[in-house]
């Protein structure tokens, strides 16, 4: 492992997995998976777009 003058380590593993990719772009994740189900989040924040998202998170826990 390598210190980089930043301060953040890079593993050989890391760097071999980058010298097997044919592209070094970026990969951006489009979803993760999250704990609370984003549809879900959206439905209740439509029904009550003025309500805090912890307010929402609860009234889903209590729903399952």
């Amino acid at each position: 492992m390598r210190q980089h003058e930043c301060g953040s380590y890079v593993t050989c593993a890391t760097v071999y997995r980058w010298l097997s990719r044919a592209d070094l772009t970026t990969t951006k994740v489009k979803t993760r998976k999250r704990k609370t189900d984003l549809a879900a989040l959206q439905k209740d924040v439509d029904q009550c777009p003025e309500a805090r998202l912890k307010d929402g998170a609860q009234r889903q826990s209590n729903t399952h």
